[in-house]
């Protein structure tokens, strides 16, 4: 006999009880003519009286609306037996319902992710592989949890692995964020757990610690950076040689092009200039910029004349050309030595010139401003760039050809000298 206490402890129907209902629904049945009758026995369970035959059924909630599952012949199957098979099915229809209300896997949401964002922001082949790299160098270590499981401290847990560089961390995390974000707003999450992710203190980047942004004071270029390259090829002495004196980006000079050369004097610019267009620059995300606009002194004009007549046999468009001479070549060929990256890098040379030209901008009058246009670095306000349309290169020669000048005289090896000589 089934007892109250068989099945979880609630208070179900007993086997008398269950019986006194079939006899009383075929009465009912023989009555009225109809062929079935579902009677509720609590807990889900459900049986289907018809004249000849009886069978449980389970009442379970699908897709939002209830429906039966069949679980079998009331003569073969203990009314115990069917209460619980009966809360077998409904906690499965309940696991899968609670499963599709839940935030989605991250690799499967990643993925989403890109294909929207993708297409929204119509981005660059380039843009689009860096983001495939940060997946697969960091981000895949999340594949298995759901967005609404990812958080600050399982994040930190789980990259704990991954080698990687510091800035490429903070990268990939910071794309993580966004993805959240999008998620947050496509209503996949009801909060952005992550949030603030990359700026807790073990993901925040020490800038001063980043290989890009080792550097020397301008005194010791001689013995840190030119010394050990004064036998070197003429390309790659070149190459650093351009970087120092313009104090420009180095990816911008590896791929600079002899029409981007101009050696015409102007009264602002007695030795030519070069004109990079802003959409080739790192500001090219700042569509309202102008050209980055470069002022050659005579040590320049000197360097890149000598370097043309070297280099007028390779027959490329760039500068520094690749094995295919009609693409640049690649940074990785035209990294410092171990030597000299240990205390400084190319990108370090631009706070060299910025930290030189600041401690003497007060002795010459000159602008801070101007130091930044140099650099390429935003001055200027978009007011102040609708009215004022002064090129200010007169001031950027002036500048450049005192810096490059103080280089000549102070830091260059022989083999340097020549060039710019």
């Amino acid at each position: 006999m089934y007892t109250h206490s068989e099945v979880n402890g609630m208070n179900y129907l007993t086997q008398k009880e269950v019986q006194s209902k079939i006899r009383m629904a075929r009465k009912e049945l023989a009555g009225t003519g109809k062929a079935a009758k579902m009677l509720g026995l609590k807990g889900g369970l459900i049986l289907k009286v018809m004249a000849s035959t009886l069978n449980y059924q389970a009442r379970v909630k699908v897709g939002g609306k209830y429906t039966t599952a069949v679980i079998g012949p009331y003569d073969k199957i203990t009314l115990s037996d069917a209460y619980r098979q009966a809360k077998v099915l409904a906690d499965r229809a309940e696991a899968i319902r609670q499963e599709r209300m839940r935030s989605p896997l991250f690799r499967d949401f990643w993925h989403e992710y890109r294909d929207t964002t993708d297409k929204a922001l119509n981005l660059s082949k380039d843009r689009i592989c860096n983001k495939n790299a940060y997946y697969n160098t960091v981000l895949h270590v999340l594949d298995d949890l759901h967005l609404d499981e990812i958080t600050p401290e399982v994040v930190s847990e789980r990259v704990k692995s991954v080698r990687t560089s510091q800035n490429n961390m903070h990268n990939a995390l910071a794309t993580l964020v966004s993805c959240f974000v999008y998620a947050l707003n496509k209503g996949r999450i009801a909060t952005n757990p992550i949030a603030s992710l990359t700026r807790l203190p073990e993901f925040r980047r020490d800038k001063a610690a980043i290989k890009g942004f080792r550097w020397v004071g301008v005194d010791e270029l001689r013995e840190v950076l030119f010394t050990p390259l004064d036998d070197y090829p003429v390309m790659f002495q070149a190459y650093v040689l351009l970087i120092a004196m313009t104090a420009s980006r180095k990816g911008e000079m590896l791929r600079l092009r002899w029409d981007q050369v101009d050696f015409c004097a102007t009264e602002a610019c007695p030795h030519g200039l070069i004109t990079i267009p802003n959409s080739e620059t790192k500001t090219r995300r700042d569509t309202g910029r102008g050209d980055h606009v470069i002022p050659l002194t005579i040590q320049l004009r000197n360097l890149l004349e000598h370097y043309r007549s070297l280099s007028e046999c390779l027959g490329s468009p760039y500068l520094f050309p690749g094995r295919d001479p009609q693409t640049p070549r690649a940074a990785s060929v035209m990294m410092l030595p171990k030597n000299i990256s240990a205390r400084m890098d190319l990108h370090g040379l631009r706070k060299t010139a910025n930290t030189f030209l600041c401690s003497q901008r007060f002795d010459r009058n000159w602008n801070r401003d101007d130091i930044d246009r140099i650099l390429s670095h935003k001055v200027d306000t978009i007011i102040h760039e609708t009215y004022d349309k002064y090129d200010y290169t007169k001031e950027l020669y002036t500048i450049l050809s005192f810096y490059d000048q103080y280089l000549q005289d102070n830091c260059l090896t022989p083999s340097f000298l020549k060039l710019v000589g």
